[in-house]
């Protein structure tokens, strides 16, 4: 965090959807009363906040976004915050049928958390006139971990079945001979 904090002004974007995550986490941690975890998260969320501001600037950049996203005439001058427009370039719309395709096709369920991040980062790629590569990879790793990590057990509970079959067959086939 901290060197993003002093590359891009982007960084209030990634503390926006840590806080996201750990208000969903924290809450869904202290229904479960599990405050050890809690606490753990509090502090993480903490420490990354404060290392967001160890910039020469100090806290002055992120409450800079806040002053320009409270500016209503800003917002048409700042390209990143337009809405996606499919027309334009026929690269987002396949970027958002793979996506979306990937999340049905592995029967993934986005809940909480885990439809809010990827939302957040399709719709500020998409609104993007031309992302660079430096744009897209910061873009595209919360969608990617939040694929992964929920078709990972699907992938792995489609496959136990399908080894069990053939080892089975391999075993009737050893048996045989």
């Amino acid at each position: 965090m901290i060197l993003w904090a002093n590359i891009h002004g982007s960084f209030t974007f990634g503390l926006t959807l840590l806080y996201i995550f750990t208000a969903f986490c924290l809450y869904h941690y202290f229904v479960q009363r599990d405050y050890t975890k809690c606490r753990r998260l509090a502090i993480v969320a903490a420490t990354v906040t404060l290392c967001s501001f160890l910039t020469p600037y100090g806290m002055l950049p992120a409450l800079m976004t806040t002053k320009l996203v409270s500016m209503k005439f800003i917002t048409n001058y700042i390209i990143e915050w337009h809405s996606p427009n499919f027309q334009e370039s026929l690269y987002r719309l396949i970027y958002l049928v793979g996506i979306l395709s990937a999340i049905a096709g592995f029967g993934i369920r986005l809940r909480g958390a885990r439809l809010i991040v990827p939302a957040v980062t399709l719709t500020a790629t998409g609104a993007h006139p031309q992302p660079p590569v430096l744009v897209q990879i910061p873009l595209a790793v919360p969608v990617a971990v939040a694929l992964v990590t929920a078709a990972v057990p699907v992938v792995i509970a489609a496959a136990g079945p399908a080894r069990r079959a053939g080892l089975a067959a391999r075993t009737r086939l050893e048996a045989e001979t």
